[in-house]
């Protein structure tokens, strides 16, 4: 949820997400959702397309209002993965706990 920056960490969570859940784990059902827009939702969209076993587990749905995103993540979302390189607390993380949905991301100071 955000930018789509590097700084943000889109590139790491997108690529740990392919080789966690799909070639790792093997994981059948699992989605990554990308909420934000920003200068590397080009490529995203670039790299879900090389990758076949992508093309139905990545959604990008950009830009979303507070509230309609707080009801996505209350009804469908079981983790939130937050890859910023150099924010430790944000309000989604908050958010999320809030919400009861467990969240991985870097140990930052």
């Amino acid at each position: 949820m955000g930018r789509l920056y590097y700084i943000k960490g889109i590139v790491h969570a997108v690529k740990a997400a392919v080789e966690a859940l799909l070639h790792n784990l093997n994981v059948k059902d699992a989605e990554l959702w990308i909420f934000g827009k920003g200068p590397l939702e080009q490529w995203i969209k670039y790299y879900v397309r090389r990758n076949r076993d992508l093309r139905n587990r990545v959604k990008l749905f950009g830009f979303i209002e507070r509230d309609k995103l707080i009801t996505l993540l209350a009804g469908y979302v079981d983790v939130l993965l937050h890859p910023s390189l150099c924010e430790g607390v944000l309000i989604a993380i908050m958010e999320a706990q809030a919400l009861g949905i467990p969240v991985v991301a870097y140990d930052l100071p």
